[in-house]
């Protein structure tokens, strides 16, 4: 129950510096899907994350192969490498939220172009995400639940996605 709570202060607390940091498209998406930015660009961030000038960023240009993890220069690269991947296996993640193919391709169509469309993920994953929080019927559940089927691997899950949303509390 602590942690519950502490999540909810995390995410509904007043916030001063730290949503300026959000980009607007996680405003955006966030409003539109009924999530909390904060909660969306947090998950962005453990899932996508890379350095950029003057600290680090969700990359939507990002893909997880059969658990390698891979970063492109461009969209181009990103679908050509997501073109070729598909071809021999569903075991992909895409974009900002890292998609899982398998099981959430068909909330793009099953048109690999439109999973790296960086609005299109995000909704993608703001809507995974929002179905996972009301099938757990429970905050800290459900944001596990967006990586992780195994209570262990959620709770590690989870703990990331809180050290993320107090990063933002804290401005850094």
């Amino acid at each position: 129950m602590k942690r519950f709570l502490g999540l909810l202060a995390l995410l509904f607390a007043p916030v001063v510096h730290a949503t300026a940091e959000i980009p607007p498209a996680y405003h955006a998406v966030a409003a539109e899907r009924g999530v909390p930015a904060q909660l969306l660009y947090s998950v962005a961030l453990v899932e996508s994350q890379r350095p950029v000038a003057g600290g680090r960023r969700p990359w939507p240009w990002t893909l997880n192969v059969e658990g390698r993890s891979l970063f492109f220069p461009s969209r181009e690269a990103a679908l050509r490498a997501l073109v070729q991947a598909l071809a021999h296996t569903d075991r992909v993640a895409v974009g900002l939220m890292q998609v899982y193919w398998r099981y959430n391709g068909h909330r793009f169509g099953g048109d690999p172009q439109r999973a790296l469309d960086p609005y299109a993920n995000l909704r993608a994953g703001a809507d995974v995400l929002r179905e996972c929080i009301a099938r757990k019927r429970s905050l800290g559940a459900g944001i596990g639940c967006y990586n992780a089927t195994s209570p262990d691997k959620a709770a590690r899950y989870l703990a990331k996605v809180t050290t993320e949303l107090r990063a933002l509390r804290e401005g850094g």
